[in-house]
């Protein structure tokens, strides 16, 4: 492929900006399903002025933050978002997804056909990214739940994607008083840090077997949109079967 070609199936194709940026880890083609919620998050990524909350709810071990971070990535090199604002449960779990991300970025594979992002590079801190990358300014930041990001702005820019990965535990699941207080912070708090010229909101979690699944509540909300699996299929083969 020449550069343009290579651009382009990126731009069109989860499994081979998998391949791209993944060469040493990429080994099976993404299921249907995952190919569906890829299309899906697209569908919205791409708006302006828009406020969608997404919730994805996939089984513990199907390769969701996986999938997360090919997202992120995308988002990156192929969308005009700014302000990438990553939750999760606790803060070294949300820089370990930073640190997997840039990875992806230092890929000799991306770097040769998009840029080397470093070299536009401000700040590179564990939880904070910020550098200039083709034709704009690039915040990535992550935060651990409950954590103060109330009224987050970074060089006048507040987040224009959030995304909310596996914020609640399932001992957290069990306990009432904890999931609202989570739930309200997340509501209450991190999303009101949105930028007011849009911002895309995905929830990402697994759908834990009690009442106050955080996962469970936005199911029934109507102002969330949702995509919510379970993990084996109707002939009991495994929603991403290993193909040999």
């Amino acid at each position: 492929f020449n550069t343009q070609e290579v651009i382009t199936n990126a731009r069109d194709s989860l499994d081979f900006l998998a391949a791209l940026a993944l060469p040493a880890v990429f080994k099976y083609f993404f299921p249907p399903v995952f190919q569906a919620i890829w299309s899906w998050m697209l569908s919205f990524v791409h708006k302006t002025r828009d406020f969608s909350q997404l919730a994805i709810g996939l089984p513990r071990g199907f390769g969701k933050t996986m999938l997360i971070k090919i997202f992120i990535l995308y988002v990156i090199i192929f969308t005009r978002k700014q302000f990438i604002l990553i939750v999760c449960g606790t803060q070294t779990k949300a820089n370990n997804i930073i640190a997997d991300i840039v990875g992806m970025l230092n890929e000799s594979n991306i770097k040769k056909v998009f840029g080397d992002w470093k070299l536009g590079t401000e700040t590179d801190r564990q939880d904070l990214k910020k550098f200039g990358f083709r034709g704009r300014n690039i915040i990535l930041m992550g935060a651990g739940a409950q954590s103060d990001i109330r009224g987050i702005t970074l060089e006048n820019v507040r987040p224009d994607i959030m995304i909310f990965d596996d914020i609640q535990t399932r001992e957290d699941a069990d306990s009432d008083v904890v999931s609202e207080k989570l739930e309200t912070w997340m509501v209450g708090t991190a999303m009101y840090a949105k930028s007011p010229f849009g911002c895309t909101f995905i929830f990402i979690a697994n759908m834990y077997p009690t009442k106050w699944s955080i996962l469970r509540q936005l199911k029934t909300n109507p102002t969330w949109i949702k995509f919510i699996t379970g993990g084996i299929l109707e002939n009991g083969e495994s929603l991403w079967e290993r193909k040999k």
